[in-house]
């Protein structure tokens, strides 16, 4: 279980959009790129949390069940995604401060592949990026529905 935390000016700024259950259905995908290695995301649950909540703590202890962490995970999940539950599987919650005071907005996640073909000089690097077609979808869907006949 990992964790990639992010501010209102960052990269993860805009996770309280995968909240819509339009943008998840269209873009559920995410890939972290970390080195030479590349990470695609599968998004089981998105929500806003307490900055303190009990899903953090799943990440302190490298003996959680994950059955419980999974079901924490989906536990007022503002999308519903087809996805079931596999011990063997790894996730990772991307989290942002949320604009609602002491609160984060979270995406969490399932690890689905690994490939390692890059070449990176930077080992250090860790760049998150999501699939925007789903953006600019939602954008034309919400643009296209407020015009009047």
């Amino acid at each position: 279980m990992s964790i990639v935390c992010g501010n209102r000016d960052s990269s993860l700024a805009n996770l309280k959009m995968w909240q819509n259950q339009k943008v998840a259905s269209l873009s559920n995908n995410f890939y972290l790129y970390k080195g030479k290695s590349v990470y695609k995301l599968q998004m089981i649950a998105a929500k806003t949390i307490p900055a303190d909540d009990e899903l953090y703590s799943y990440l302190e202890n490298p003996e959680i069940n994950k059955r419980n962490f999974y079901s924490s995970a989906k536990k007022d999940s503002k999308i519903k995604l087809d996805e079931e539950f596999k011990q063997s599987d790894k996730y990772v919650i991307l989290s942002a401060s949320s604009n609602e005071p002491s609160k984060n907005d979270v995406v969490i996640c399932k690890v689905k592949t690994v490939d390692t073909p890059q070449k990176e000089n930077n080992d250090n690097l860790v760049v998150i990026v999501a699939i925007l077609v789903g953006f600019g979808l939602f954008f034309s869907f919400s643009v296209g529905s407020s015009r009047r006949y």
